[in-house]
């Protein structure tokens, strides 16, 4: 069993080799494909939700459309799961990934 060094970046933060910096690791909300709620619907869902334009929620719910699920949101932890809270608030599917 080895002891951590003080080099070692702490339990969810991932070490960038490039700049030599410890960032928190990376979270993303999956939106997933549904056959229940209409592409208008989900725009309007993803607009207020995620504060991004309606031609970016278009572009986002017509890639949930043709590949099944997407990436909507990216952050820490918490922030992810508000974020899927909020989704699975309107009756969207959406669930937090690591990695």
């Amino acid at each position: 069993m080895t002891t951590p060094t003080q080099d070692a970046p702490a339990s969810g933060t991932a070490f960038d080799e490039h700049t030599d910096t410890v960032t928190p690791a990376s979270w993303a909300v999956l939106l997933w494909n549904d056959p229940v709620n209409l592409m208008g619907y989900v725009v309007r869902v993803l607009v207020r939700v995620l504060s991004v334009s309606e031609d970016e929620a278009r572009r986002l719910m017509l890639l949930v459309h043709s590949e099944g699920r997407t990436a909507v949101f990216n952050g820490d932890r918490d922030a992810c799961e508000v974020v899927a809270a909020r989704l699975m608030a309107a009756s969207l599917w959406a669930t937090v990934r690591h990695g």
